[in-house]
């Protein structure tokens, strides 16, 4: 993989080429640069008392090269001199809380994809919807002890744990997205599950083996 610079300010991405390297010794390389794309988007919220300005970060990345940017008071942000590529897309909507209500979280519903492919020609606007609900994730399990829930695409590696109560049920709270529930802490016979903002997905979890079967 080679890594290019245009040197130029305000890029802080560099272009992604795939090359291919042949015998030992020093080889001249060629990389055409493709146009770098912008990349707009726009944040809305369904009410009015929802009060995002300042508190919402998106990050393009990938390979340990990132760039962010805040959404400004009128709901809009740009991303300019983007490679084109696939890079990984996180949002953080809870860079800072709402002063009548410290435990108030933002989401985003539903959930944007986590990755995302930029073309030359640049892609179409971004548009996120901002909720302040969670979703629930309920259930019942054949077996005690715990739940565990994963991002299904496997990008962050950290999850939540639920302890399945006497009863066998389960619940948890989580942003909207798409998950793996599972039993004990490697989430062994996982299920797929989407959450939405508001809503609760329930699902039912039969005892396996150690292998997961």
């Amino acid at each position: 993989m080679a890594v290019v610079h245009r040197n130029r300010e305000g890029d802080d991405l560099p272009y992604l080429a795939p090359v291919h390297v042949g015998e030992a010794g020093v080889q001249d390389l060629e990389v055409l640069l493709p146009p770098f794309a912008r990349i707009e988007g726009t944040v809305r919220t369904p009410r009015e008392d929802l009060k995002w300005s300042g508190m919402l970060r998106v990050t393009l990345g990938r390979m340990g090269y990132e760039t962010e940017v805040r959404v400004g008071p009128e709901g809009r942000f740009v991303l300019n001199a983007i490679p084109p590529g696939e890079w990984y897309l996180a949002i953080d909507a809870n860079l800072a809380h709402r002063a009548d209500d410290v435990a108030f979280r933002m989401y985003v519903n539903p959930a944007p994809p986590k990755t995302l492919r930029v073309t030359e020609s640049g892609n179409l606007p971004l548009e996120l919807l901002l909720t302040g609900e969670a979703g629930k994730i309920t259930g019942t399990a054949d077996e005690a002890g715990l739940v565990t829930v994963t991002e299904a695409s496997g990008l962050f590696s950290s999850g939540k744990v639920a302890e399945i109560a006497q009863d066998g049920s389960f619940h948890l709270d989580v942003a909207p997205g798409e998950y793996r529930v599972g039993l004990g802490a490697a989430a062994l016979c996982s299920q797929l599950v989407t959450v939405q903002g508001g809503e609760s997905v329930s699902v039912h979890l039969k005892a396996c083996t150690a292998s997961g079967q």
